[in-house]
């Protein structure tokens, strides 16, 4: 039996060696249990296909109606959902009807085998169902849901509802279920109608009954049923003293989830790989920038460089989070961490400060508000001070009534705006992001000791500025 044990474990399960032995060293004591309880006794184990499970051991009784052993045979969902349920939820079951491998009516009472707290198996005891218990004979008296007894509790569930009811007596048995509930549990494994049924053969999540008769409302959170998920709720009706139990199926949502963390995790992959390879090139620049000759060239690359680098700060936040907002402060920190602008040699500024409150941006428009505020702040170190000068460059953020407005101010010497040549790339850069991506307008003031350059634009789209 003991190899035997182990071979089906190893074959048809995921459970570790630890907890194979623990189950070898339960089957030491089926003798015992099949003298005490004078039944079929088994072990069985959950495989790799949540409706099935596995038989790895037995003692059979005298009066078994087994013909030949089943070990290494199946028990499924839909013939002994007793099984299922235990190895499922941790839950006892008591005489709850099935079918057998052999297509026999029994009586299952279930029971879990744990290690260190986990399900590793069940323990079965089983009877085979005579005449004299025949399930509809037990339940006489019950079956009347929506007589006049119950007639007021019938407006509490709906039976076209997707959740599915049930309501219990004070003595734990069923008195009403609806529709829903009626093929949620033909959907477990329950063979025969679960009318006038025991609480602790219906119930799920380590929950009992008396604990419910001391409390007006009980939840438990995405219990796993093979490969559905549910939320079950349980409250006490203190008028009619019955105890009614709400199903949902919360499968769909989460998948949902599932599906959304998957799809989180590959942004994040994949804003990191965008960074990577901007950096990578940045890298490539910066040694062309080396061998080039004329300060001019070296100026370009350094310029080209900046700019990337302003995008790669966006991916490298995404990265982290890949959400559909930014936090414009943060993308200034990490753009000012990483640039090399002109003039940070020789001292031309002396502190870039930033003002006000975080703002957050949608993504899409993050990374041209990166590029303009590299330009900005850019421009300011290389025009607006002479060498030791140790200017002082402000950033201001503000937000109000949805509208974003984003100034960069220098202490420096100033220009002539009309002076400016409008093929600057610089400020013609500026201009066109704002206008085309941010749909925002952008206006400039300056004099000797006070550059100010601001520009405003909806953090929603609402199509294009006219």
């Amino acid at each position: 039996m003991i190899q035997e044990i182990r071979y089906l474990c190893r074959k048809y399960t995921d459970l570790s060696q630890e907890d194979i032995e623990k189950l070898v060293d339960c089957s030491q004591w089926l003798h015992l249990a099949g003298e005490v309880h004078q039944g079929d006794i088994f072990i069985d184990c959950k495989t790799r296909d949540p409706d099935k499970a596995i038989v790895v051991a037995e003692i059979r009784g005298e009066d078994s109606p087994y013909e030949e052993t089943v070990v290494g045979k199946f028990a499924l969902k839909d013939r002994e959902p007793a099984v299922l349920r235990t190895l499922h939820t941790g839950e006892k079951t008591f005489h709850l009807d099935g079918l057998n491998q052999e297509g026999r009516s029994i009586f299952q009472t279930t029971t879990a085998i744990r290690n260190k707290g986990k399900v590793i198996g069940v323990l079965v005891i089983e009877k085979a169902l005579g005449p004299e218990d025949a399930h509809e004979e037990k339940k006489e008296g019950l079956k009347n849901p929506k007589g006049e007894k119950n007639e007021n509790l019938i407006p509490l569930v709906d039976e076209f509802s997707k959740d599915g009811f049930l309501i219990f007596d004070l003595e734990g048995r069923l008195i009403y279920e609806n529709l829903a509930a009626e093929k949620l549990y033909k959907h477990l494994g329950y063979q025969q109608s679960i009318q006038g049924m025991n609480f602790e053969n219906l119930s799920f999540g380590d929950v009992h009954f008396r604990d419910l008769l001391e409390t007006d409302f009980l939840e438990t959170q995405d219990l796993a049923l093979g490969q559905n998920y549910y939320t079950i709720k349980y409250s006490r009706l203190l008028e009619e003293e019955k105890i009614i139990m709400v199903i949902q199926d919360t499968t769909l949502l989460k998948r949902q989830k599932e599906a959304l963390e998957a799809k989180s995790t590959l942004l994040k992959e994949v804003h990191n790989r965008v960074k990577n390879n901007l950096k990578t090139i940045v890298s490539l620049l910066n040694l062309q920038a080396r061998v080039a000759g004329d300060s001019r060239v070296k100026k370009a690359f350094r310029e080209s460089t900046n700019r990337i680098l302003s995008i790669a700060a966006i991916h490298e936040i995404l990265a982290r989070e890949p959400e559909d907002q930014v936090d414009l402060k943060e993308v200034i920190h990490k753009l000012l961490f990483s640039s090399n602008y002109f003039g940070i040699e020789d001292q031309r500024v002396e502190e870039v400060q930033i003002y006000g409150e975080g703002i957050q941006v949608p993504s899409s428009k993050a990374s041209s508000l990166s590029m303009i505020i590299n330009e900005l702040v850019a421009n300011a170190y290389e025009h607006a001070f002479s060498k030791g000068d140790r200017g002082i460059i402000q950033i201001h953020l503000q937000e109000e009534e949805g509208q974003a407005l984003i100034t960069v101010e220098d202490n420096g010497r100033g220009f002539q705006i009309n002076q400016v040549k409008k093929t600057a790339f610089g400020l013609d850069l500026v201009q066109n992001l704002t206008e085309k991506n941010l749909k925002g307008r952008v206006k400039i003031t300056s004099k000797k000791g006070k550059t100010k350059i601001s520009l405003s634009f909806p953090l929603e789209d609402k199509g294009p500025v006219i």
